[in-house]
This record gives C-alpha cells, sequence and structure tokens, in this order.
C-alpha cells in the first residue's frame, strides 16, 4: 500500500531545499511543479508563480490533475505543496479537505519551518522565484495561518502532524528530522 506524507511550509522557509537534499528511499513530489506542467500544455500559465492568480476552478482543476498523477505513483510518497496561498490580504487554503481525499495513502502532514527573519532573508537571496516583499508580521501571520489550515485537516483526518525547524546553515539537522519523520510515518 502507498502511504503520502504531505510537506509544507511557508514560502521561504527551504521545504523545496530540504526535499532536494533528501536521501532516496521514498519519491518526493512537487504539487506546484505538477501543476505547472499542466498549466503548460493546456496555455494556462508560463511560470509557477503566476498560478496563484489563476482562477480558483482553474487551480482545483490543475491540482486534481497533479493528485491523479501521484495516485499513479508507487511506493512511499513525500508530497511538497502550499498548506495556504497568499493572495494580498487574503488566503486561499493550497487544497481542500475534498481534494485532500483524492490521495491514496494520506498518513501525515510535515511542517517546515523557520522564524519570519530566516525567511525573509531567504527570501531576499532566492533570485530563482518572484514573491511578494513582506514584513515580518506578515510572514508570522502567514506561518499562524498555515499551522492552523493544517491542524484542521489533521484533525479531520486523523493523522499526525510533524513541525520540524529548518534553521539557518543547520540544513544536516532538518534533514535528520525529517529523515527520522519518514521512517515513522511510512513503517
Amino acid at each position: 500500500m502507498n502511504r503520502v506524507a504531505v510537506l509544507m511550509g511557508t514560502p521561504g522557509a527551504g521545504k523545496t531545499t530540504v526535499m532536494g537534499n533528501l536521501k532516496k528511499g521514498h519519491k518526493t513530489v512537487n504539487v506546484g511543479t505538477e501543476m505547472l506542467d499542466v498549466a503548460v500544455a493546456e496555455g494556462a500559465a508560463e511560470e509557477r508563480d503566476k498560478l496563484r492568480y489563476l482562477s480558483p476552478e482553474k487551480i482545483t482543476d490543475l491540482r486534481l490533475k497533479a493528485f491523479k498523477s501521484i495516485n499513479k505513483m508507487d511506493g512511499n510518497i513525500i508530497v511538497d505543496t502550499h498548506a495556504t496561498v497568499k493572495r494580498g490580504n487574503r488566503y486561499v487554503p493550497g487544497f481542500s479537505i475534498k481534494e485532500l481525499q483524492e490521495l491514496k495513502g494520506l498518513s501525515a502532514f510535515i511542517y517546515i519551518d523557520a522564524t519570519a527573519g530566516e525567511i525573509a532573508g531567504r527570501r531576499k537571496r532566492d533570485a530563482t522565484r518572484k514573491r511578494e516583499d513582506e514584513s515580518i508580521e506578515e510572514i508570522d501571520q502567514q506561518r499562524t495561518v498555515n499551522i492552523s489550515f493544517i491542524s484542521a485537516f489533521a484533525s479531520f483526518f486523523g493523522i499526525p502532524i510533524y513541525i520540524i525547524k529548518n534553521k539557518e546553515d543547520k540544513l544536516d539537522n532538518t534533514l535528520k528530522e525529517l529523515e527520522a519523520a519518514a521512517e515513522e510515518i511510512f513503517r
């Protein structure tokens, strides 16, 4: 039976860096990348940071297509996605409970966290993305909203949340914690 862990974090917390440095032994997939592949093929968007500006219906359609693709994969899978997407002053769920129910073998949520100061610094240094310039207070608000959404989802599904701190210059420690969590989730 496949088991799936959904990994999330505030943009800039380093979840994509963490995912890229995981030891092999389980599959990793980025929902945004899967959605972008479909969006490009359909002519809906050409870059990932533009996905959040598509209509809610189109985003749901792309996400469901990404989840269907993930369901076809074999083995234990860590899915990289967002708990929420910030649009101006509002937060939109990164997925709905109904959409999550489409993921076969959902077993845990993992939240990669960092301080708001660390996140702000990482965002400034990341020239590969076009992110909003947000204050420390706005980043802390986003972290709080994300944890709130994840808590509600975990409560609904009756599955655990693992919160892993990704401290500046401590990637090895973060990876050890994540590998330990994955071992527990996928046993």
